[in-house]
């Protein structure tokens, strides 16, 4: 078996983990409960908190929003491709460049947690040779401070 890990205190999406909540059968999948931003409470196990199955309790989906980040096609396009990247930093503790954003508090804005809002907001990104960049390098993922600039600039910006 792996090894046991502690989600308390680590925040998925929307998704606060507040404390261990059992197993779940067959396989004996830790369970931990979850409090959305909304207020509601959910119980999820380990894996669907790490690979971001889950970033709320449902409440965008219910308020007429569509699952986060399936669009028609768009998951092949380099824009799709650094809004994946970016949830990633942020919101999973397994990514490995979590600990210089999320482990930091650097989130993404609730309303970049769907594609179509990010597209809307940041546009196309302009080549391949650019990414996304925060103005502000210990500000959020949020409108207002965030550009695509080339990767050559990028890796001149350091905290």
């Amino acid at each position: 078996m792996g090894r046991k890990v502690n989600l308390v205190g680590l925040r998925f999406g929307d998704l606060y983990v507040v404390a261990p909540a059992g197993t779940a059968e067959p396989r004996g999948q830790r369970l931990w409960a979850c409090h959305c931003v909304c207020g509601n409470v959910v119980t999820l196990t380990t894996n669907r908190l790490n690979r971001g199955n889950d970033v709320s309790c449902g409440c965008f989906r219910r308020q007429g929003g569509r699952r986060h980040g399936h669009t028609n096609g768009e998951e092949k396009t380099g824009t799709y491709q650094s809004w994946t990247a970016m949830k990633a930093r942020c919101l999973n503790p397994n990514d490995e460049n979590y600990k210089y954003y999320g482990g930091r508090g650097i989130t993404v804005c609730r309303r970049w947690l769907d594609f179509e809002n990010f597209l809307a907001d940041m546009g196309l990104r302009p080549s391949g040779k650019m990414s996304i960049e925060r103005n502000d390098v210990n500000g959020n993922y949020e409108p207002g401070n965030c550009c695509w600039i080339p990767h050559a600039d990028q890796s001149k910006n350091r905290r």
